[in-house]
């Protein structure tokens, strides 16, 4: 692991605050607190705005979509600082996602820093292992160095129409060299425990239609041989995340697109094909949805269609109104009616964990009665401090505590506890001094809290401003 990757780990993994901050509306258990992990949404910027920390921090949101267009990839530099800075703002480790599949659509290429890439149709054209892991390693390797987890790639729909729609994004039209090279792919990024999603489910590779430009209809054009990617992936254990298309198919479902088809994600993907992850939609704000379904409408669609993450270019509901509010009031509000069964919660929350215990957060330990996180209740107050702190944290039950101060790169600053502690709440104070009794310079520094649970290490660390 590169070392600005391992402060990145330290600031990403271990710098989420209190998970309780808003009492028993946000507690680890709450309805609430589960429908926040099934949002993913982007901003505008190259560095973080308060407003959008706060909505991260206070509504637990699963996921955060980085994109060029969206000025948040500049350089290397200013990408690792943005990502650290999301992290930190995050209950439980985000998401953080682009689309970096080659060619056009590259989001890290040779105007913030890094370099021009094939298109995957380049690629299977070669058919070739050491170039298709060459590509996928020379991508895993920048989404590691900055703090990228999560890659919506490969491209495995056929490539049964050259228009621009998906075109040069496919490997190919056959299938054997579309599993071959999308393999190969997954294979690198996992190497280096990154998330890839298999897209788009159900196929849109014959489309003549842009769901980004509206109403697709692959009815007369699609054939059952667009699943066998998918299929085969999944019968192979290499499929991590799946994304879902927008495209309509009345030989599948008569009434509904795909992302809000139960018969295409829970009869199809989930029954027939017998896929367990977790799906996660196109984003919802492409005109094949939003121009045809409401705001609240489509959200309640594709959740009882079996998604589990929704995606969002942007933090708003397309009208200026803050989206994460309104997607949990909507869908708790729907839950509460029964419209929405509360077990598609629990089991949305359930695979999302799941990913992330996987593959960024492995000591991440779930109550399989209630499927959170069990997670430490750090505070501190007050932060920023200049004289002292109180760190607050709650143990669920005696165990063996270690306890110190770390400063940004993770050296040791100081030792506050190492010893057996009880049950229930404890505080600390922290003075602001090193173990040497001098006081350090001011900056960012992390209160690291470490236990055995279960048999397994479990970490978790609160960021501290002190100012000298």
């Amino acid at each position: 692991m590169k070392g600005s990757h391992a402060v990145l780990l330290l600031m990403a993994l271990f710098g989420w605050r209190n998970a309780t901050a808003q009492g028993d509306l946000f507690a680890q258990d709450s309805l609430r607190y589960k429908i926040g992990q099934m949002l993913i949404f982007g901003f505008y910027g190259n560095t973080v705005p308060e407003e959008i920390k706060e909505e991260i921090h206070d509504y637990n949101v699963g996921g955060v979509l980085l994109y060029r267009a969206h000025q948040n990839l500049s350089s290397r530099e200013q990408m690792r600082d943005l990502i650290a800075d999301l992290q930190a703002s995050a209950r439980i480790p985000l998401l953080i996602a682009t689309d970096q599949e080659g060619g056009r659509v590259s989001n890290l290429n040779a105007n913030n820093g890094f370099s021009s890439s094939p298109t995957a149709y380049a690629m299977g054209l070669r058919t070739s292992e050491r170039y298709s892991e060459q590509i996928g390693n020379e991508f895993a390797d920048w989404f590691d160095e900055v703090g990228l987890n999560t890659d919506f790639a490969p491209v495995v729909d056929l490539r049964l129409q050259s228009n621009n729609v998906i075109g040069d994004r496919s490997f190919s039209a056959d299938a054997d060299t579309v599993v071959l090279n999308a393999s190969w792919f997954i294979d690198a990024f996992r190497r280096r425990n990154l998330i890839t999603a298999l897209k788009h489910f159900p196929g849109h590779g014959s489309s003549i239609g842009d769901s980004h430009a509206g109403f697709t209809d692959v009815t007369n054009t699609w054939t059952e041989t667009e699943l066998e990617p998918f299929k085969r992936l999944i019968d192979a254990g290499q499929a991590d995340l799946i994304m879902t298309a927008h495209i309509f198919n009345s030989r599948i479902d008569s009434l509904f697109p795909a992302t809000l088809s139960y018969k295409t994600l829970t009869t199809l993907l989930r029954d027939s094909l017998g896929y367990g992850g977790a799906v996660i939609t196109d984003a919802m704000g492409m005109r094949a949805i939003s121009d045809n379904y409401g705001f609240t409408e489509a959200i309640t669609l594709a959740i009882n269609a079996g998604a589990d993450i929704l995606l969002y270019n942007w933090d708003d509901d397309f009208q200026g109104h803050r989206l994460a509010p309104l997607f949990i009031d909507h869908v708790e509000t729907e839950v509460l009616r029964g419209s929405i069964a509360r077990e598609r919660i629990e089991a949305s929350y359930r695979r999302i964990l799941r990913l992330k215990q996987t593959f960024i957060f492995p000591s991440l330990i779930m109550d399989e009665k209630t499927a959170a996180p069990n997670l430490f209740n750090l505070c501190s107050f007050p932060n920023p401090f200049n004289a002292r702190t109180q760190i607050c944290y709650t143990l669920h039950e005696s165990e063996q505590v270690s306890a110190e101060i770390v400063n940004i790169l993770g050296q040791p600053v100081r030792r506050l506890v190492q010893n057996v502690q009880t049950a229930g709440e404890q505080r600390l104070l922290w003075d602001g001094k090193d173990e040497t009794g001098k006081i350090v310079s001011s900056g960012l520094y992390f209160f690291v809290l470490q236990t055995e649970q279960h048999g397994q290490l479990v970490q978790q660390s609160i960021g501290l401003h002190h100012i000298k």
